[in-house]
């Protein structure tokens, strides 16, 4: 399945062709319980959950309200390994195995101040020289990076990080 989740009209739900054997489903305020007063939060509790939403699908695939499918979603499946995924919490964020995850990965950043953000991963520093990462780099889309960019931040203000390997 591939889903989004609008909410508070933040955008207009775009006509998806979809490959033969993929559905689609818009989580918003006509289908889905409100929860939160705060329409960022109903629609991020779909986007970060669906497990517990598509329980019946064997791959999820979140795209934003103002975006289309274009391509072979099957190549994802199939080419990149999109349902692979690797969870690291807590102490496991900074110990991480060293193969995971790598370069060109794809990142969902959960933060202590209940932010997070999808990003592609692209390295960590070790500001301590304990051989350990405190820092993960990764190319997105934000105001920091003035666009697209480069931008590394803190793991110790991560709790909770969830890779999508593409091997």
């Amino acid at each position: 399945i591939i889903y989004t989740s609008i909410f508070g009209n933040y955008d207009d739900e775009l006509n998806q062709r979809l490959p033969e054997g993929w559905d689609w489903k818009c989580f918003n305020e006509t289908n889905s319980l409100s929860l939160y007063s705060d329409n960022n939060r109903n629609a991020k509790r779909f986007k970060v959950l669906p497990h517990r939403y598509l329980q019946d699908y064997e791959y999820s695939i979140f795209i934003d309200g103002n975006m289309s499918v274009v391509g072979n979603v099957n190549e994802l499946v199939e080419k990149y390994g999109i349902g692979k995924g690797h969870e690291f919490t807590g102490s496991q964020i900074r110990n991480p195995p060293k193969s995971i995850p790598k370069k060109g990965d794809f990142v969902q950043i959960w933060r202590r101040d209940g932010s997070g953000h999808s990003v592609v991963f692209m390295g960590h520093l070790d500001d301590d020289g304990d051989g350990r990462p405190d820092q993960m780099c990764y190319w997105s889309s934000q105001p920091v990076t003035n666009g697209y960019g480069l931008a590394c931040e803190k793991s110790k203000n991560m709790t909770r990080v969830l890779v999508g390997s593409l091997d």
